[in-house]
């Protein structure tokens, strides 16, 4: 941190980030034709560099649920994602995760549980 920037900047020699994200919101599925995803984008509260890491994993009929079974969609995209895989069977489903980074860090899954079992991005 450097202090002559208010003390809140992580890097003064990159104009386009200026701190850690923080955790994604916003996210919003919409399927009326196919399935599009998309969330808040972090450009004002961490600077433009922050891109986005997208997992997803499958919500079996059964009570069975686990992080661990996560596919990364999507690593340093933007704020929107079609996702081109087929529906799910009837009474199933998918989950999903979004997470931003830039340059000063990571933000999270959500949890420290789900950020330690879920898959990790490239």
């Amino acid at each position: 941190m450097d202090a002559s920037c208010g003390g809140n900047d992580c890097s003064d020699s990159n104009p386009l980030v200026w701190s850690v994200p923080l955790e994604v919101t916003g996210l919003a599925v919409n399927t009326a034709s196919s399935t599009e995803l998309t969330w808040d984008s972090q450009d004002l509260l961490a600077g433009p560099e922050t891109s986005f890491d997208l997992v997803s994993g499958p919500l079996p009929g059964g009570p069975v649920f686990s992080f661990s079974s996560s596919t990364c969609l999507q690593t340093g995209g933007g704020v929107a994602y079609s996702d081109g895989r087929a529906d799910p069977l009837p009474a199933e489903g998918f989950w999903f995760l979004a997470r931003a980074r830039n340059s000063c860090g990571t933000g999270s899954f959500g949890s420290s549980q789900r950020d330690e079992s879920t898959a990790p991005c490239p």
